[in-house]
């Protein structure tokens, strides 16, 4: 009878470590098993954030803002004008608007370079010219070619006529680049170094 309980008890022993470590090697499979899903899922949200750094992200400029780089002007648009050919072969402006006078605008003309006193003098050139709100101030910025900002497009191409050499396109400045006051300006002219012996 001894030894019967002793085969019970071995038997049961036995049976419970065999359980005991199936379970344990059961329980390691499942652990590798989700530690592996784990890792893969990692593996592949780096290589996404990896190609999303590789690439620049877009940035949103201001509307009216372009980078640095074109003698340092801030602005944007740049006017279109799309051309077709009339029936004689020349080429006509298609949709050309109206000009819009600027006469009685508030302009601002920034000097943008060491000239001293270019501003005032150009300001005198247009009030003499018939434009009635005309005012002038420092560009802190130095230009090479004058560039003509306008608050929308279709305004100072009868300044341009002026400055035959400037750019013309919708933009506006901060306090950051000029001294001038800037409330309700339509046009700002920043004069530059190609009209500086005028």
């Amino acid at each position: 009878m001894e030894d019967d309980k002793k085969q019970k008890n071995g038997s049961a022993a036995g049976l419970f470590f065999t359980f005991f470590f199936r379970g344990i090697v059961i329980i390691l499979a499942l652990v590798i098993v989700g530690l592996s899903a784990y890792l893969v899922k990692e593996i592949i949200r780096g290589n996404d954030l990896k190609k999303k750094k590789g690439t620049k992200a877009a940035v949103e400029k201001s509307i009216l803002t372009e980078e640095k780089g074109d003698d340092n002007l801030i602005s944007n648009k740049q006017k279109d004008e799309d051309t077709t050919t009339d029936e004689n072969g020349d080429n006509t402006e298609e949709g050309k608007k109206e000009k819009v006078s600027s006469a009685n605008m508030k302009i601002v003309v920034l000097n943008a370079t060491e000239v001293e006193g270019l501003a005032g003098r150009w300001t005198a050139k247009l009030e003499d010219a018939g434009f009635t709100d005309v005012s002038a101030a420092n560009s802190y910025n130095k230009y090479d070619t004058t560039k003509i900002l306008v608050a929308e497009e279709g305004l100072g191409e009868d300044i341009q006529e002026y400055f035959p050499n400037a750019s013309i396109s919708v933009g506006t400045m901060t306090s950051e680049e000029t001294d001038a006051d800037l409330t309700d300006v339509k046009i700002i002219i920043i004069i530059g170094a190609s009209d500086s012996g005028q």
